[in-house]
């Protein structure tokens, strides 16, 4: 990653709060699929598509207090950077798995009760990650 001030350092994870601005200066504007000058993510808004280890705290905005928002949003990215560290040097595939199974989205803003679905299926579909993980790392230690 570069910076303005011309530093640069490496990153395993980002996490990076954007509040309404879909403006993501620190990615190569080629790496992002984009819609209606929005990227289009994954679990509610927080996974961009077609990058893995990337999270965007506060750019889906579902309507009422923000605070909240956030909240969930970090506890979700945090379940994943988990998922992440577990699943070793390769990641866990999280934003692959996701775009599987759950259409893309570049709303921002969103009516609540449309983002409390798509974060309930996140949750089920990590739910269901999990589970299949630890079903795998069992198999392997009976191997």
């Amino acid at each position: 990653m570069y910076f303005t001030d011309g530093t640069s350092r490496e990153y395993d994870t980002i996490l990076w709060a954007t509040g309404f601005h879909a403006s993501l200066p620190f990615v190569d504007e080629s790496l992002l699929t984009r819609q209606r000058g929005v990227p289009l993510r994954y679990a509610g808004g927080i996974i961009p598509a077609g990058l893995e280890k990337l999270y965007l705290i506060g750019m889906s905005a579902p309507r009422g207090p923000q605070i909240p928002i956030y909240g969930v949003q970090a506890e979700i990215a945090l379940r994943m950077i988990a998922l992440h560290e577990a699943a070793g040097e390769g990641g866990a595939g999280i934003e692959a798995y996701l775009s599987a199974l759950q259409e893309a989205d570049d709303r921002i803003d969103i009516v609540r009760a449309v983002w409390n679905e798509q974060m309930a299926d996140t949750q089920r579909l990590l739910d269901a990650l999990t589970v299949e993980r630890k079903a795998r790392l069992l198999e392997h230690a009976r191997a």
